[in-house]
């Protein structure tokens, strides 16, 4: 006999919560072999999706809902592994410019082939029609969980 299901486990965030736990879980486990979380993947995707424009600590902040000192230390660990370089804006001596290395970009070379694998695997078994569903859903849910 299987044990009861509490209120809370039939609750759809519960479901939400659970699943985007597992997915970091998940994707941090595989992305070890790239040295590199999947926090610090995050910060590198703003990079690369932004790459040839000036990115500060406030914009790649702005981009992401983490706090200042959190992406602080992301930013540092990924200067420290030689993915990125920080040197003071030349327009701006109060902000920081955040730029891709060489091997910043051969890491997203090395990794895009990764990114496609895991969303492959994710939702293996569901038709597209239901992974578009979920997308507008989900952001249905973020824009609802901003204006609060």
């Amino acid at each position: 006999m299987e044990p009861p299901v509490s209120l809370y486990e039939k609750s759809p965030s519960h479901t939400l919560s659970r699943t985007a736990f597992m997915m970091m879980a998940k994707g941090n486990e595989c992305l070890k072999l790239y040295m590199i979380t999947g926090a610090q993947m995050y910060v590198m995707m703003q990079l690369w999706e932004n790459e040839g424009r000036k990115m500060t600590h406030k914009q790649i902040y702005s981009l992401m809902d983490i706090k200042p000192p959190s992406l602080t230390k992301l930013i540092n660990q990924l200067e420290n592994k030689g993915y990125i370089t920080k040197r003071n804006d030349p327009e701006d001596k109060r902000s920081t410019v955040i730029s891709l290395t060489k091997a910043g970009m051969l890491l997203k070379e090395r990794t895009m082939e990764f990114g496609a694998e895991f969303e492959k695997k994710m939702f293996s078994g569901i038709i597209s029609q239901d992974i578009k569903t979920l997308k507008k859903v989900l952001l249905k849910i973020q824009e609802n969980l901003s204006k609060m």
